[in-house]
C-alpha cells in the first residue's frame, strides 16, 4: 500500500481573510509537498483545483481557497522524481455559480489538465472529474491505460477521522498508525491527513 496525501496542498495560506483566521479547520497537511515526498514516503498526491473570477487556477478544499504561485514548480518536482501519481480533480464552488460561470470553470479545468499532461510525461495523472458529482471532464492517458488504483480514504467515510483532523490534529497520529497497519499488505493507496503524523 502506497501512502497518499489527502488534500496535499492545504498547508498553503488561504487567500480569504476569514479563511486565514480559521485556516486550521480547512487544513489536512502541514508539510510542503517536497517534505511529504522526501520524509514521509508520499507517492500519491491529491490536488483539488478551482478557477477564480480572473480565470486563474487555484487550490480548493471546500470553502477554503488557496492561491498557488508555484503550481508548475510543484509538478516539475514530481516529474523529475518519476515515481509520483497525482489525482487532479475540480472542487465545486462554495455557493451559487451561474451556468455560464460553471461552463467557464470547466473549460479552464479541461485546458489545464491537457496542458499539464502534455508537459509532465513522467507523472501518472488520475482524475479529471468534478469532486462532488464525479462527472468526468478530462481523461488522462495514463489512467485510461492503467486504471486508478484502489484508494482507501478515511476522510471520506470516518466521522471520527474528520473530527480529529479538524478539532485535534495533534492526535491524528494514532489513527494514521492504525490505518497503516490495517492496510499495509493491501494493493492501492492509503490517503492520509497530516502524513507527517504516524
Amino acid at each position: 500500500m502506497f501512502i497518499g496525501s489527502n488534500n496535499s496542498l492545504t498547508y498553503l495560506e488561504p487567500c480569504c481573510l476569514w479563511s486565514k483566521v480559521l485556516k486550521y479547520f480547512g487544513r489536512c497537511q502541514n508539510r510542503e509537498y517536497d517534505i511529504q515526498y522526501t520524509f514521509h514516503r508520499v507517492r500519491f498526491f491529491d490536488i483539488k483545483l478551482f478557477v477564480d473570477n480572473n480565470n486563474h487556477i487555484m487550490i480548493k478544499n471546500g470553502a477554503y481557497k488557496y492561491t498557488v504561485f508555484s503550481f508548475y514548480e510543484i509538478l516539475d518536482f514530481f516529474n523529475k522524481k518519476g515515481d509520483v501519481s497525482v489525482l487532479i480533480t475540480l472542487d465545486t464552488p462554495f455557493g451559487y455559480e451561474s451556468e455560464t460561470r460553471m461552463e467557464a470553470i470547466e473549460r479552464k479545468f479541461i485546458a489545464t489538465c491537457g496542458i499539464i499532461e502534455s508537459i509532465y510525461g513522467n507523472i501518472k495523472f488520475y482524475g479529471g472529474y468534478i469532486q462532488e458529482t464525479k462527472k468526468k471532464l478530462y481523461r488522462f492517458a495514463w489512467e485510461t491505460k492503467n486504471e486508478m488504483p484502489p484508494i482507501v480514504n478515511p476522510s471520506e467515510w470516518s466521522r471520527l477521522y474528520r473530527f480529529v483532523t479538524k478539532w485535534c490534529p495533534w492526535c491524528i497520529g494514532k489513527l494514521n498508525r492504525k490505518y497503516i497497519e490495517k492496510y499495509d499488505k493491501e494493493h492501492g493507496v492509503l490517503m492520509l491527513n497530516y502524513v507527517n503524523k504516524h
